[in-house]
């Protein structure tokens, strides 16, 4: 995390990282962005609202969603 340019301060918990590291992928025109989680853990530590903060912030950005499929089939 310290060598992508993610700040210490960005640590503390997974939705400032995935911020921090959304954010970054933005600024560096990165073409994607992979989320992966499982909502088990989700559920099991209540962290639906910090999804929900997280998602709320990519739509906000303007980035356009793609499923893995079409992922995959622009590596293709």
């Amino acid at each position: 995390l310290f060598r992508s340019g993610v700040p210490l301060s960005a640590m503390t918990t997974w939705l400032s990282m995935a911020t921090a590291l959304f954010d970054r992928a933005l600024a560096e025109d990165e073409p994607f962005f992979h989320l992966w989680g499982h909502s088990s853990e989700i559920e099991r530590y209540g962290l639906w609202d910090d999804l929900d903060a997280f998602l709320a912030h990519v739509a906000a950005s303007g980035a356009e969603p793609v499923t893995n499929a079409q992922l995959a089939e622009t590596a293709a």
